[in-house]
Parts: structure tokens; C-alpha cells; sequence
């Protein structure tokens, strides 16, 4: 739930001033036909699209796009403080996961410029998801 509230958050405060083509191209693909390889590319399959595809709407597509990337990017941060909790804090709990995950991305929204954390959290970019479920297969198999 903490992810989730914070991706909304972040998609209300970066769409507005930095959204842009590469932002919209996956509810351009989502609402007319998704084709997981579109334009030669294949941007980890088009899942973003896929997921997004049975929302009609365009407004609501977009939005819904860009929450998936929001979601994608926080919870590679909460797989990344999975992994690091126990060199921070001695111990693996759910607690001190969730301090150093608000830390981390307290630390994110406040050092990365706003720009950039556009770029990084909502644009069509895949690599916070292939990234999030690369190393948490990673933390599955271990």
C-alpha cells in the first residue's frame, strides 16, 4: 500500500511539467493494439502496454500506464532495500525494510532532479521493471 500511495503521488507531481512523447507512446500503443514488438522494439515486451490495454479511456490509459511504471520503480527500491536491509541494520525484518525503503526513496525525490526522476520513474522506460523482476526472481531462487 505504501508503494502504491507513493507511485500516485509521484505520478500527480512529474506528469503535469515533463510529459512528453516517449511518456505517452505506451497508452498510444495500449489503446489502439498492443503488439508486443511495436516498432522494432520490443521495451520488455510492451507489458506496460498489455497491463494498461483493457482501460478504453486514453486519460485514464495514460494514467494507468504511468502508475505502472511508478509502482515498478518503488518496488525495485523496496527489492533493493530487501537486499540491503540486513548490511544496514544487522537484522532482515518488515520493519526495518520499510524504514530504509522510505529512506531510500526520501533520498531519491529529494537529491535526483525532478526531471530526471521523471525519466527514471514514469517515462516508457522498462528497466525498473525488467530490473525489479530480475533481482527479485534473483531473491525467489536464493
Amino acid at each position: 500500500m505504501v508503494v502504491l500511495a507513493i507511485s500516485v503521488v509521484t505520478v500527480f507531481r512529474y506528469t503535469a511539467p515533463y510529459l512528453q512523447a516517449d511518456g505517452v507512446g505506451q497508452a498510444m500503443m495500449s489503446v489502439q493494439d498492443v503488439d508486443l514488438f511495436f516498432w522494432g522494439q520490443n521495451r520488455f515486451a510492451s507489458v506496460v502496454a498489455f497491463l494498461a490495454s483493457p482501460v478504453a479511456d486514453p486519460m485514464l490509459n495514460l494514467f494507468l500506464c504511468l502508475l505502472i511504471n511508478a509502482v515498478a520503480y518503488h518496488a525495485l527500491l523496496v527489492v533493493v532495500s530487501w537486499m540491503g536491509v540486513h548490511l544496514v541494520a544487522g537484522r532482515r525484518n518488515w520493519q526495518c525494510t520499510l524504514l530504509l525503503f522510505l529512506v531510500l526513496t526520501a533520498v531519491t525525490h529529494t537529491i535526483v532532479t525532478d526531471e530526471k526522476l521523471y525519466s527514471l520513474t514514469l517515462e516508457s522506460q522498462p528497466f525498473a521493471l525488467s530490473w525489479t523482476l530480475a533481482l527479485g526472481s534473483f531473491l525467489i531462487r536464493k
